[in-house]
């Protein structure tokens, strides 16, 4: 346990003015227990971040940002990569849906080719069995990247 936890100065102020909901806000829950109690605390040299819960802290930094900046380490870098993964994955899979959709309408339309045209019938519905393949493929690997995204 760190030792320096036990002493609050401002508990929710420094210096007399109230903490504002914007850094309330930019903190994240403890790492340690996973609580969303947790402040900014300090004085006028040192200011450190820690959670009411477990009586987890951060380091004692020179500033409130720096002590923010520090509790809330490579979590929000990592919260970001996973939001731009699983954006990117979706957008996949819109894009794949879209593709079956279109494939579904050329099924349709090879469906309603007259018997008369039985080579070109068949050309083309091995073409679009092709597709078809492709697009299983690409949909299972989107979908695999959907759940390791999601873990």
């Amino acid at each position: 346990m760190v030792q320096f936890a036990t002493a609050h100065f401002c508990f929710g102020e420094e210096m007399g003015k109230e903490m504002s909901n914007e850094t309330l806000t930019d903190l994240l829950p403890c790492p340690f227990c996973g609580s969303t109690k947790v402040a900014v605390n300090g004085g006028r040299t040192q200011s450190w971040v820690d959670c009411t819960d477990c009586d987890g802290a951060g380091p004692p930094t020179s500033t409130r940002e720096l002590a923010i900046t520090l509790w809330n380490g490579d979590r929000a870098a990592s919260a970001s990569r996973s939001a731009a993964a699983l954006r990117s994955v979706l957008s996949e899979l819109i894009r794949l849906y879209d593709w079956r959709k279109k494939l579904a309408e050329e099924e349709d339309e090879i469906g309603m080719m007259p018997s008369a045209e039985t080579t070109e019938r068949q050309i083309r519905r091995a073409a679009l069995d092709k597709k078809l393949r492709q697009y299983g493929r690409e949909k299972a690997a989107a979908w695999a990247r959907a759940k390791e995204v999601m873990r």
